[in-house]
């Protein structure tokens, strides 16, 4: 069953960004000029009605993992330390014109599909230019995933579905994501061959001044009961 957990969880964290991004803090979806981010993963435990977040005490969610960007929202740094705050890893970046990511053109509204032999992909686009569907094919030329996406009239992602495919051409499972209009997960959904519901969460969150959340409750609404939170410790310069 943990097996299944993450599988269909590592589908819906899989993050599609339809348009061009600025920086790093809009790929990494923050607001205001943060400096730093750190990130807890705990696990709740249930007194009296009341949540009382408990740390891992091993993997990858023991790991606290943090993040620093320079001023022009590039990221600079990144470190991870384990459950004592021992530093375990650590990934610097370049700071300069030179090596910053260049952000991916949005797709032009004369063209409405765009198909590649190399890499056996198929993308649908609206009018709009907004990916509504990307299709990846294996090699016998049969859907390997399908992505579906709908949108708000303010054009913002509120809905991802993930087909995925045997080598046969058989669904092996589906996975809904449903996202409030800043763009985070509040509902997701799985399932399994011949449509089976395997996993069902709902997702809470706490916001501060600058409208970033730094608190989220993950509920398993199958049980109603939380089963995992992640904190955020956001920094900012300040000017």
């Amino acid at each position: 069953m943990k097996k299944i957990f993450f599988f269909f969880y590592s589908l819906i964290s899989i993050t599609i960004t339809p348009q061009a991004l600025k920086n790093d803090w809009e790929n990494d979806e923050l607001k205001g000029k943060v400096s730093k981010i750190t990130i807890i993963y705990q696990f709740p435990q249930v007194s009296e009605g009341e949540i009382i977040p408990q740390n891992y005490n091993s993997g990858f969610f023991s790991k606290q993992y943090e993040t620093l960007y320079n001023k022009q929202g590039k990221k600079i740094e990144k470190n991870i330390y384990d459950s004592d705050g021992i530093l375990q890893n650590k990934e610097s970046y370049y700071n300069n014109e030179e090596n910053l990511n260049i952000p991916i053109p949005p797709p032009q509204n004369k063209k409405t599909e765009n198909i590649s032999k190399k890499d056996r992909q198929k993308k649908k686009f609206d009018k709009k230019g907004r990916i509504i569907k990307d299709i990846l094919y294996n090699e016998n030329n049969k859907y390997n995933t399908i992505f579906n996406y709908k949108y708000d009239n303010s054009n913002n992602l509120i809905q991802r579905e993930i087909i995925m495919y045997h080598s046969d051409g058989k669904i092996l499972g589906k996975a809904i994501t449903i996202f409030d209009n800043k763009g985070n997960i509040i509902e997701t959904i799985s399932y399994g061959q011949n449509n089976q519901l395997i996993y069902k969460s709902l997702s809470k969150y706490k916001y501060d001044d600058k409208e970033n959340w730094i608190e989220q409750i993950l509920y398993d609404n199958t049980k109603k009961e939380p089963i995992r939170i992640i904190k955020r410790n956001i920094e900012y310069y300040s000017k």
